[in-house]
């Protein structure tokens, strides 16, 4: 089994605006083909709540950390992940009102995970 192919997603995230979620927009990954699978991946120490494409992720696969979504049958050639700033007051977050970062680090780490078709 190979280990699977990471994108991370920690940058470019766009500031809350009045209604409490951060987001952030990708692209599907390219090359997928038939089999492999995708998970979203969040290593934040409480289970984050987070949409993909509008849509509610819902409860994570394992127990986590890291708490992991597959996704595969629900991404788009552009994607919108938002992530529900519960701490929206957080500094960090308020200081960039308007512009793109970094995700800050009391979310925890985001990315993708392809994992290889099983044969």
């Amino acid at each position: 089994m190979h280990d699977p192919h990471t994108i991370r997603l920690n940058a470019a995230w766009e500031p809350p605006v009045g209604d409490g979620w951060l987001e952030r927009r990708f692209a599907r990954p390219s090359g997928l083909v038939a089999g492999e699978r995708v998970w979203l991946a969040n290593d934040a120490a409480a289970c984050p709540r987070l949409e993909l494409n509008g849509r509610p992720l819902g409860q994570p696969a394992g127990e986590g950390p890291p708490w992991r979504w597959e996704i595969r049958e629900l991404l788009s050639s552009r994607n919108l992940l938002r992530l529900h700033a519960d701490r929206a007051a957080d500094a960090t977050v308020q200081e960039r009102a308007g512009s793109r970062g970094p995700l800050p680090a009391c979310y925890g780490n985001v990315w993708l995970e392809i994992e290889a078709a099983t044969s």
